[in-house]
């Protein structure tokens, strides 16, 4: 199961657009893949948070992912959210990472992290709906990073606010 859903996984994220700011423009390998999928299923087990798949809900087909693994800093999950572009510009990785969200407060997170480059402008429209504020920056790292990384924080306290004004 996990090498299945690790291959499809594996599909969304060697799109071009996808993989441009998710994993700096680098075809992630497949065993790679595969262990993000099966430490998600630890995270489950272990924490009550992981990845979901997003499925477009009228033909069942991946849309993307959406949840929280070990990203960009050992050991801290982020929230992490990955649409196909043929599903952008519709509000669904804000709707999804929402859903996330929500489900990483109520396992117990106090709060959430997550991280994106900085020219990825769409990523960072997301992460402000969702109140998320930025908390560190760092210069493009080449080879590990080719942009500079932007660092974001979002507290369970403040979000009854930010929830009714988006």
């Amino acid at each position: 199961m996990h090498a299945a859903e690790g291959m499809g996984l594996h599909r969304l994220l060697a799109e071009p657009e996808v993989r441009l700011y998710l994993s700096d423009d680098q075809t992630l390998d497949v065993s790679r893949v595969i262990e993000l999928v099966e430490r998600s299923v630890v995270n489950f087990r272990e924490r009550g948070i992981g990845l979901w798949t997003v499925r477009d809900s009228f033909t069942g087909s991946r849309a993307g992912l959406v949840g929280f693994a070990e990203f960009s800093v050992p050991g801290i999950l982020e929230l992490m959210y990955a649409m196909s572009p043929r599903f952008w510009g519709r509000g669904i990785a804000t709707e999804v990472a929402r859903f996330a969200m929500e489900r990483g407060f109520a396992s117990g997170l106090s709060e959430i992290h997550a991280s994106t480059d900085e020219p990825n402008r769409a990523s960072r429209r997301v992460l402000a709906r969702l109140g998320f504020h930025e908390v560190d920056r760092k210069p493009a790292d080449p080879p590990v990073t080719i942009w500079p990384q932007l660092y974001f924080v979002a507290r369970a306290a403040g979000r009854l606010a930010t929830r009714d004004s988006t």
